[in-house]
């Protein structure tokens, strides 16, 4: 077998499972959202409440988990909190996703219709 770029590595099933933590992250709708709104712009709680439809409670708690994991932090504008994205590795692993979902070779990947969203068209 060719050594690849993680085959030789003596601590690969930590660095997997580190990884994975990243992916189970990412891999919550909200939290996803989150990060794709405060990808380009400092944003208020209010703000991404709004744009997502969830609740500020809900949004500040997938935030709190944001923050202790450094991808997203915040700057105080007055009496409101503006939250942006802390790693701008972050940005471009959103913006790879994004180009990767937008594929044809993407459109082979078999998603079970129901993890997606209903759409006017498909009721």
């Amino acid at each position: 077998m060719e050594e690849g770029l993680c085959v030789s590595d003596k601590y690969l099933n930590r660095k997997c499972k580190e990884l994975a933590y990243i992916f189970k992250l990412l891999s919550n709708s909200t939290r996803l959202g989150i990060l794709c709104i405060v990808c380009d712009e400092e944003v208020s709680v209010n703000d991404i409440s709004s744009a997502l439809g969830k609740s500020q409670s809900n949004i500040s708690q997938h935030l709190a988990v944001l923050r202790n994991t450094s991808m997203v932090d915040y700057k105080r504008d007055d009496n409101r909190l503006l939250y942006y994205l802390k790693n701008p590795k972050i940005r471009q692993l959103i913006k790879d996703i994004k180009e990767i979902k937008d594929t044809k070779d993407f459109k082979d990947i078999r998603i079970s219709d129901d993890i997606l969203p209903k759409t006017s068209d498909s009721q």
